[in-house]
């Protein structure tokens, strides 16, 4: 599942733990995890124990980070609560936090059914059990984010190279990549994301994978100013090659989005290629100089379009053609994991 990972933030070492279960709850799932959140926020406060909950098609999967007693204790509780339905376990660890806040959580929905989505849980904890291990953030993006060209209920590794189309608007990226999806007869995934803020609502992101040369997967992904704020490392973003950047005529909310779109520069291994599109001719100018100043300090090739679709069609023709070699990755700074031995 190797892909290439964000530089995650310094953490005193504690345990990772990753399971499954299906979902008890009646009604909304997404609901039901967003009314947890001032429980776990008290929790994560007193024990340190911070967690990434996840709904696809009637499964919850969770993600914990913490002290080594907070994890294990929660385990337990959960496996004596499920009685004879035990969670499956995914991944268990020592090593670094990855999660950003204490609280996050995430939906996915991209038409599996809960078989589908069960047997992309078996394959990762059968590869648990055999020794295989992966990091708790490459099974994360495995589950939140599948590839959609391999097929319902596979974990689709596969090589794959991002595009991200960056709205201003809440809704103008998702529009652009249904706009792809449906000229390509590919399948759409909609994702909704909410943080530790009890006064945000939850946002929305979408993507869609499309076909490339030999095993390369091109994925065109929709992220909006409010997800990047709210914080986007559980949606499963990776690598980003080529960044669409969609901005308005209305100078406030593109100076937003721009502060937004250097924070996800900064948290690259690589500085992608940056498309600027904007049908006004003083806002484009406005962004320009913001993005020529972050093109000196870190790297950005720039390229400037009015028109979204045919900018974001012509990216695509290039990214269908074999890609060159890639140059040095920046640094991680990651130690590896040492695995848990198994009670």
């Amino acid at each position: 599942m190797s892909e290439n990972l964000p530089r995650s933030r310094p953490a005193t070492p504690g345990v990772r733990l990753l399971c499954a279960s299906h979902s008890l709850t009646r009604g909304s799932a997404v609901e039901s995890m967003l009314s947890r959140r001032p429980f776990l926020l008290e929790r994560a406060a007193a024990t340190g124990l911070q967690t990434a909950l996840l709904s696809s098609a009637g499964w919850v999967v969770q993600w914990l980070e913490g002290p080594a007693d907070s994890v294990h204790a929660e385990w337990e509780q959960m496996c004596r609560a499920a009685g004879s339905a035990a969670p499956l376990l995914l991944h268990r660890s020592r090593g670094p936090g990855t999660l950003a806040e204490p609280v996050q959580v995430a939906s996915l929905h991209a038409g599996d059914r809960g078989s589908d989505v069960a047997r992309r849980l078996h394959y990762i904890a059968r590869e648990q059990q055999e020794g295989w291990t992966s990091e708790p953030l490459e099974i994360w993006r495995a589950l939140c984010a599948p590839c959609l060209v391999a097929g319902n209920g596979s974990v689709g590794l596969v090589g794959r190279r991002h595009v991200l189309a960056l709205a201003s608007d809440d809704n103008e990226g998702v529009e652009l990549v249904r706009e792809v999806a449906h000229h390509a007869g590919a399948r759409l995934a909609y994702q909704r994301y909410a943080g530790s803020e009890l006064k945000r609502g939850d946002v929305g992101a979408a993507y869609t994978d499309l076909p490339g040369p030999r095993t390369a997967i091109t994925r065109v992904q929709a992220l909006s100013r409010r997800a990047l704020a709210a914080g986007v490392g559980v949606l499963g973003l990776g690598h980003v090659e080529q960044l669409v950047l969609l901005v308005g005529r209305e100078r406030t909310r593109a100076r937003a989005v721009l502060t937004e779109t250097a924070r996800l520069i900064r948290g690259l291994e690589r500085p992608p290629t940056i498309h600027l599109v904007s049908p006004c001719a003083a806002t484009r100018d406005l962004a320009a100089a913001a993005l020529e100043t972050m093109a000196t300090t870190q790297g950005v090739a720039i390229h400037l379009s009015e028109n979204a679709s045919s900018a974001l069609s012509a990216i695509l023709e290039s990214l269908m053609q074999p890609a060159p070699a890639a140059g040095p990755a920046r640094q991680q700074h990651a130690p590896c994991a040492a695995p848990v031995a198994q009670d």
